[in-house]
């Protein structure tokens, strides 16, 4: 959010949504001053934390991005500025590599680092050749994701034992 590139934003929204682009424009076409300390900084990218307008700007804005990564078999899955692909590991690597370099221009930068890979056992080895030198991570035992699991049934069945365990001691604390 706080990196999106305004203008192309603006053009993008123009174009995908006329009738709230007149607000979005009226807010965001002149920085907006920061007061950090005795220092004054001009907010130019992004969008404004709090601004309830800041979700649908996003949205918006990156849909131009997220069609430019459609690949022939791969899904994609997006919620605010967390991005998710499926499918085998080929598509996957060309679907990272045009969201690495496309993102940036629209203000997204992905980072490797906290990218996971999941894959199965049996697909490690292609998917250790085929992201070599990425910095993505990869298991093959599963991983969190936007509050739910995706792995292995050992894996799921782990993670939703210790989030009802969590809970179950939220509750016990509450009463």
């Amino acid at each position: 959010f706080n990196s999106l590139n305004r203008q192309v934003a603006m053009l993008n929204i123009q174009r995908l949504c006329p009738p709230i682009s007149t607000s979005l424009i009226n807010c965001y076409r002149s920085p907006t001053d920061l007061f950090v300390g005795n220092e004054v900084l001009a907010s130019k990218e992004g969008t404004t934390q709090g601004d309830p307008l800041a979700m649908p700007m996003y949205a918006l804005a990156t849909i131009p991005l997220i069609k430019s990564l459609e690949e022939e078999g791969t899904l994609q899955a997006w919620y605010a500025d967390d991005a998710a692909a499926a499918g085998k590991i080929c598509s996957l690597r060309c679907w990272w590599d045009k969201l690495s370099s496309s993102g940036p221009l629209f203000g997204y930068h992905p980072k490797a680092t906290k990218s996971w890979l999941v894959t199965k056992q049996e697909f490690l080895l292609d998917a250790s050749d085929a992201f070599a030198n990425t910095g993505v991570n990869i298991t093959t035992d599963g991983r969190p994701y936007l509050g739910a699991a995706i792995g292995t049934k050992e894996f799921v069945s782990s993670y939703v034992q210790s989030k009802v365990k969590e809970w179950t001691s939220s509750i016990n604390q509450l009463s």
